[in-house]
């Protein structure tokens, strides 16, 4: 929006506005050629061991299987 403003002052006032760069943006810097580390590596190598036992089977075919009903 100022620089709609600036330029229709400008155009007014019989100048042309120019516009001009004069900042000079730094050069691209590179980045090192360092491995990049596994963040799942990295995380299982903190955490301790799972003590827990592994689940039992058993009791899911009772969950499943519905008394009283027939089966087509």
């Amino acid at each position: 929006m100022v620089a709609l403003e600036a330029r229709k002052a400008a155009e007014t006032e019989g100048r042309s506005p120019t516009v001009t760069a004069t900042t000079v943006l730094p050069e691209p810097v590179a980045p090192p050629d360092l491995p990049l580390p596994s963040l799942t590596e990295r995380r299982a190598t903190r955490l301790p061991a799972d003590q827990r036992p592994l689940p039992a089977l058993e009791r899911w075919d009772q969950l499943l299987h519905r008394p009283g009903r027939e089966t087509r």
